[in-house]
């Protein structure tokens, strides 16, 4: 429900009784049953990568105002993109890819505009393991363009 102020207050009480590792459990959890259920969409591949931005955005969110920066949840927040990410295999490169095709290829969007768009791809990009293949996809995408 996008609560933050509330997982603060959580984090707080959670903090006083030295049960943080629960509420980093109950996070980390909630960012891969979510981030689950959104990869493994097949009819949102087209708008998959936008979605999975959104995510990152209010996830970090909630890392940084509610939890206060804490490495452990930086650290589950990692590791649940990270399993979310090879969830369908080779097939997020390849959308990762065809995103940054067409936000290049969009005429006139502003230079500040794109630059921010490929900063946050390549914050998914560092989750990906199929980079290789991401590359296969970039370059190929590439010579169309030009």
């Amino acid at each position: 429900g996008n609560r933050v102020q509330d997982l603060s207050r959580l984090y707080v009480l959670f903090q006083r009784v030295g049960a943080l590792e629960e509420l980093k459990v109950g996070f980390s959890t909630y960012a891969k049953r979510v981030g689950h259920a959104l990869v493994s969409d097949d009819k949102r591949d087209k708008e998959m990568i936008a979605e999975l931005l959104i995510l990152k955005q209010r996830l970090n969110l909630i890392f940084q105002d509610a939890f206060r920066r804490h490495d452990a949840y930086k650290t589950a927040l990692k590791y649940a993109f990270e399993d979310m990410m090879h969830t369908r295999g080779n097939r997020l490169a390849e959308l990762m890819a065809k995103y940054i095709d067409g936000k290049l290829r969009t005429k006139g969007s502003m230079e500040e505009e794109m630059e921010l768009a490929l900063d946050n791809v390549m914050e998914l990009f560092r989750y990906l393991n199929a980079k290789d293949v991401f590359e296969a996809f970039y370059k190929k995408d590439l010579a169309k363009r030009l």
